[in-house]
């Protein structure tokens, strides 16, 4: 969801001409029929009749699913979701969430959760995520998602940008953790990010920002959000695994079952972000509320 105020909504909307008058400022879910009528506006004008598929594809989409703190469930839901046998446990990541959207004409698209204040799409991340491939001489190098095809009609995943390293010159500024390091390529322009990954590439020869991916929305035009978890990952496994892993940039996360506490344990042993708790039959909550049981 944007972070402007229902005020500033109101007033582009009638600076746009826009239609209002339905509206109560008060009513609960006015904030996102607002956006929704802006983004409208903002599309007809950018594109036309020519909306991109790949942002297309991800507009079905209100948000990435949000995790539920564990401290705020009660003692009861926390053993269960630490013990119970319908849980599982992934690595959490401290970087930037986007959903990763692809199509076999336009190559790949990485889109924040958040909305642009210029236009309410999601911000285009694309510039700041090079992906790595093998050429053909078996040499490693950079291609940003544009130019990128693979043997796949369409599909959107969700997926954590991570910088691999902490300390990286972007500008004149130099990060201090990978997390600011991963908003300041976001931050950057193309040319800037094309630069530093090339530098990167020479010193470490890895990729410099890894796609960690944990679940599917959309493969193919069918909807994934309303099968279980445990279905989603499997066909991650099944039809995607082959064709975005022959990038090293990409990495599917993998689920322990078994020894969650102590998995969990071990994270913070080194120094690891965490984890995050899911319910194997539960459906994909592709909106801004937090669930307590997905």
């Amino acid at each position: 969801m944007t972070t402007r105020r229902i005020d500033e909504l109101m007033l582009e909307m009638e600076a746009l001409d826009l239609k209002v008058d339905d509206l109560d400022p008060k009513h609960k879910g006015v904030k996102k029929v607002m956006v929704e009528r802006l983004r409208e506006f903002y599309l007809e004008e950018n594109y036309g009749g020519n909306i991109p598929e790949t942002l297309k594809q991800v507009l079905e989409f209100d948000s990435p699913m949000l995790c539920f703190r564990f401290k705020d469930l009660k003692e009861s839901e926390q053993e269960d979701v630490l013990g119970g046998e319908d849980w599982i446990a992934e690595e959490k990541f401290n970087g930037v969430r986007c959903l990763v959207s692809y199509h076999e004409h336009e190559g790949f698209r990485f889109f924040s959760r958040h909305l642009s204040v210029q236009d309410y799409f999601p911000v285009n991340l694309t510039h700041a995520v090079p992906i790595l491939f093998d050429n053909d001489e078996g040499d490693s190098e950079y291609h940003f998602g544009h130019n990128v095809r693979i043997d796949m009609q369409s599909f959107v995943i969700d997926a954590e940008l991570v910088c691999s390293v902490q300390h990286l010159k972007v500008g004149k500024e130099v990060s201090t953790s990978s997390l600011s390091a991963m908003v300041a390529l976001c931050n950057a322009d193309t040319n800037l990010t094309k630069e530093i990954f090339k530098q990167e590439w020479k010193k470490k020869q890895e990729a410099l920002v890894e796609i960690n991916v944990f679940d599917l929305l959309m493969l193919n035009g069918k909807d994934w959000t309303e099968e279980v978890y445990l279905r989603r990952k499997k066909e991650i496994k099944d039809s995607l695994e082959g064709h975005i892993t022959i990038s090293s940039s990409f990495r599917i996360i993998p689920i322990v079952r078994n020894n969650r506490l102590q998995f969990y344990q071990n994270l913070l042993k080194e120094k690891k972000e965490g984890v995050v708790l899911k319910n194997i039959y539960a459906p994909y909550y592709a909106d801004t509320g937090r669930k307590r049981l997905g």
